[in-house]
């Protein structure tokens, strides 16, 4: 392989690109010879801006002392692995490409005979990792995904497989590689035919940034909706208006955030309240996981203190990468990047992402240009701003393209995709379940468990269900959960049925009502008065049953 590389680019001189303007970087595409080559990849620690996480090469940005690309891609490898340059012996060069961060990259192609030990630089190298050559140099094996860059469409490699999970610049040189070793035929092979797909016809996010934050900044300022967590850059307010805001609409926010402020106006009272108060407040606005994240979190900060970035606040239960940026950005200013599900939205017409930002490489290429575009400076505005585009005028059905600060440039606007963009991940239809809950009577008393933890709903006080099987019956499933409950089978009757749907199934509830004339000695639950109901947090579906049985009771 290693001789076939190196007449092969021989015979095919690389293309070069004017940096008038641009910085300079290069990068070394290191071929560990032997009898089954390996590549030599990185994976970048999560300290590197715009590119955490990523699998590249090894390389990096030229410095006045490198005389050229070349000698810089031999600095970089030393200095991000310990690979020793008289390890490294060149095979050629590949076409020079722009990144999506502005950069001109030069590639060089090199064979390394022996793998020495290597040390890595921990600030940026996570581990190394040495793949096998020959799989990922053929054309087969990388799939093309074609995105907007402001003036045109332009592809983005990634591998077909997903593992490892190599995209971007460093997919693009693979594949350029593979091109040359593998030519697709005469009349081309489906895959878009730009080899070097970053190459100067293409407007880097990172060009075009600051025009489109300009433009949106000015949309924003005079139409900016008057939130009550607008008002205040108080890390706990934010945090806790962001976890409010998590699938649920601003108009079901508000009087929770109200409510919740009034009675835990500060992280230490949500802290030292009980699980159940915390549960029994949230009541109603659904995800009920989000309330017992809350307040786990809300017990670590009273003990350790508020984070003050991006990376603090993602320690904390229920915080992910996203919401944690958001507050960062917000009240500290710090330059973290938000992408929740109106920004996935607004960003994927923004580029024309014909991929579903639920995807691997959607996720990728959305988190890279919410990163671009994210400014240093006034990131706690623009976020806000990114934000109330995706909820006010960039919204799933008939968006708002004519008052759109970005409609000029936006990709599925000009290719008339916008109906079509975000791609949704296809699903089948949801499941249906019957289920049955037992209201078991003993004198003023009903019968209460708590759902257990980790499963769905967890904390919350429920009566005691069951899901019925297949081909039984809903009285007789009643029937089994009450002997399953209280060791005895009393006379049961239909108290409500009901319909409710979760986000990955539906589900038929019948409740059904019986008495006993005295508990069993052992059963699992709690018996609470029928006017102590509404002190317990419960789901929807039970408190819709247990106001029935207050009605029947009254």
């Amino acid at each position: 392989m290693v001789d076939e590389i190196r007449a092969t680019l021989a015979a095919t001189p690389a293309r070069t690109v004017a940096a008038a303007a641009r910085p300079r970087a290069a990068v070394l595409v290191g071929i560990v010879a032997g009898a089954r080559p390996r590549l030599l990849l990185i994976k970048r620690s999560d300290t590197v801006p715009y590119h955490r996480g990523e699998i590249a090469f090894p390389g990096g940005r030229m410095e006045e002392a490198d005389r050229d690309p070349w000698r810089c891609a031999l600095r970089e490898a030393e200095e991000e692995v310990g690979l020793p340059p008289a390890a490294v012996s060149p095979l050629g060069q590949l076409d020079d490409l722009v990144t999506s961060s502005g950069f001109v990259v030069t590639p060089f192609v090199a064979v390394i005979d022996t793998l020495p030990r290597l040390t890595l630089c921990e600030r940026e190298v996570a581990r190394t990792l040495t793949p096998l050559a020959a799989p990922l140099l053929v054309r087969g094996a990388w799939s093309s995904h074609l995105v907007w860059d402001g003036s045109g469409v332009r592809p983005i490699y990634s591998l077909a497989g997903g593992r490892p999970p190599i995209w971007g610049a460093t997919a693009a040189i693979l594949v350029d590689l593979a091109h040359r070793l593998d030519p697709p035929p005469a009349g081309g092979d489906g895959v878009a035919e730009a080899v070097a797909p970053y190459g100067a016809p293409h407007r880097p996010l990172s060009e075009r940034a600051p025009d489109l934050v300009e433009r949106l900044l000015a949309w924003y300022r005079p139409r900016a909706r008057d939130l009550p967590w607008r008002r205040t850059r108080d890390p706990y307010r934010v945090w806790l208006s962001e976890i409010m805001l998590q699938q649920t609409r601003v108009e079901t926010v508000l009087p929770y955030y109200e409510r919740f402020l009034a009675r835990f106006p500060t992280v230490e009272g949500l802290a030292a309240a009980s699980e159940d108060e915390v549960l029994r407040l949230w009541e109603g606005l659904g995800y009920y996981r989000r309330a017992r994240h809350l307040h786990a979190a809300a017990k670590e900060m009273a003990a350790a203190g508020v984070p003050v970035d991006a990376t603090g606040w993602a320690r904390l239960p229920g915080v992910g990468r996203s919401t944690a940026g958001a507050i960062a950005a917000i009240c500290f200013g710090e330059r973290a990047p938000v992408l929740d599900g109106n920004v996935k939205r607004a960003l994927a017409r923004l580029l024309a992402l014909r991929v579903a930002p639920a995807t691997p490489i959607g996720g990728r290429i959305l988190w890279s240009c919410a990163h671009h575009l994210t400014p240093a400076a006034d990131a706690a505005t623009y976020t806000q701003a990114i934000m109330e585009l995706g909820a006010t005028c960039c919204t799933p059905r008939s968006p708002a393209c004519g008052g759109c600060p970005w409609r000029d440039g936006c990709g599925a606007r000009a290719l008339d995709l916008v109906g079509e963009i975000p791609v949704a991940v296809r699903r089948g239809a949801l499941p249906h379940h019957r289920e049955i809950a037992l209201v078991v009577r003993h004198g003023g008393r009903l019968l209460l468990q708590r759902r257990a933890d980790g499963g769905l709903l967890a904390g919350l006080w429920a009566f005691p269900h069951t899901r019925a099987g297949t081909g039984e019956g809903e009285a007789e499933a009643a029937r089994r959960l009450a002997a399953e409950v209280i060791g005895r089978t009393p006379t049961l009757a239909p108290l409500t049925r009901l319909e409710h749907a979760y986000t990955h199934f539906r589900i038929t509830l019948h409740a059904f009502a019986g008495e006993i004339d005295a508990p069993p000695p052992a059963v699992e639950g709690e018996w609470v008065e029928i006017g102590a109901l509404g002190e317990r947090p419960m789901a929807v579906t039970d408190r819709t049953v247990a106001r029935v049985v207050v009605e029947v009771a009254g």
